[in-house]
């Protein structure tokens, strides 16, 4: 399976990552890196995701 980030997707990484930037660049990076990579387990283990309101796309969730 191929990993597809939505525009969508990226935009709202982008303002994850500045809203933790605001207290620490390090814990921004941290978390943005610890996301990117669990998304990557996607194209081995997309069981890992769960199906989207579109058909063709699958979601995760990641809890704080």
């Amino acid at each position: 399976m191929k990993v597809v980030w939505t525009e969508g997707a990226k935009e709202d990484l982008k303002e994850i990552a500045a809203y933790i930037r605001k207290d620490s660049r390090d814990a921004a990076r941290r978390v943005t890196s610890a996301i990117r990579a669990r998304v990557a387990t996607l194209s081995s283990m997309s069981q890992r995701g769960r199906i989207s309101d579109s058909d063709d796309a699958l979601e995760m969730v990641f809890a704080p």
